[in-house]
């Protein structure tokens, strides 16, 4: 088992006092205990239209054709991605009529996401855009909207993690923070594709979670970034492997929203938050992105702050 690897670029680290007890969470986008392959997400270059004109310019778009997939994921990060087999839906009431209606429509009710005012409706042959549509003007709906899907952010391949730790945490100043505490009695839930649950580096660390993608199944992680979240969260310290976590005295709550490639939708999404939020989760990291913003996602995450649970994303 491959103890870690990791770069480091992209961690945000926020701090609450809780009762003199300083709570650590991380959006991370370094560092990786897991053992799958790892990826990296193409640096950030020129998008849009200006992308195209500043590669055609240069003429190394057609020399590079590095250039050229990094010009195209770029370009496509600025497109939401959708969930063409769901819709979410705020009803203003419920009737039979209008269940009749959703079954016109080839849409049925499928869940109550819990923790927002939403409803997720099932729309069958990628027909979410026709129903929305429909939706759009029917008196017993108040707002109708897209499910997007999400993706996990940045998986290095930087091998040395280890050697490398001491450029993003010693600016953060890790070290005084340990004085203060190291995250005892702090639960974070780490909303990705799962944990890596026999993980040597992760043993004692982690507290029962969820699958939300499949529920009654354990949150197992099949993609690696969860776990690579997870060990920058709260890695074992002086264990002779792997990483140090930043919160090492922290509990991590693994809860799977994310499939093996990384991506889920914003339903499942808040769903886990919600999950999070009910089940004792002190801080719930999400280090995770897309390219849109959404009502359904927003009340989850709302909700969880009005808990006084503090969102990291």
């Amino acid at each position: 088992m491959k103890p870690v690897s990791g770069a480091g670029f992209g961690t945000k680290v926020a701090f609450r006092r809780r009762g003199g007890i300083v709570a650590l969470a991380v959006v991370a986008a370094t560092g990786v205990l897991a053992e799958a392959p790892a990826r990296v997400s193409a640096q950030p270059v020129a998008t849009g239209t200006n992308a195209i004109a500043n590669v055609s310019a240069s003429g190394s778009a057609n020399a590079n054709p590095t250039v050229k997939r990094r010009v195209s994921r770029a370009l496509q990060r600025q497109v939401p991605e959708l969930d063409l087999n769901h819709v979410v839906v705020r009803f203003r009431s419920l009737s039979s009529g209008l269940v009749n209606r959703l079954a016109l429509d080839g849409a049925r009710i499928t869940r109550a996401v819990t923790g927002t005012r939403w409803t997720e409706l099932a729309t069958p042959n990628r027909s979410a855009r026709r129903v929305r549509s429909s939706l759009l003007h029917d008196p017993a709906v108040a707002q109708v909207a897209y499910s997007y899907i999400r993706h996990a952010l940045t998986l290095p391949n930087d091998p040395l993690f280890w050697s490398h730790q001491s450029g993003y945490l010693s600016p953060l100043r890790i070290d005084r923070a340990w004085d203060k505490s190291k995250g005892s009695g702090i639960t974070v839930a780490v909303v990705d594709t799962g944990t890596d649950l026999g993980h040597p580096d992760l043993a004692g660390q982690l507290v029962a979670g969820r699958n939300v993608l499949h529920p009654g199944a354990v949150p197992q992680d099949d993609n690696g970034h969860g776990t690579m979240v997870s060990g920058v969260v709260a890695a074992r310290t002086s264990n002779g492997r792997g990483v140090v976590g930043i919160a090492p005295s922290a509990k991590v709550m693994p809860i799977k929203v994310l499939d093996s490639n990384g991506a889920g939708s914003d339903t499942d999404i808040a769903l886990g938050i919600d999950w999070a939020r009910t089940h004792g989760a002190k801080v719930i990291n999400l280090s995770l992105g897309g390219t849109f913003d959404d009502p359904l996602l927003s009340d989850a995450v709302q909700n969880a702050v009005a808990a006084n649970v503090l969102v990291v994303a």
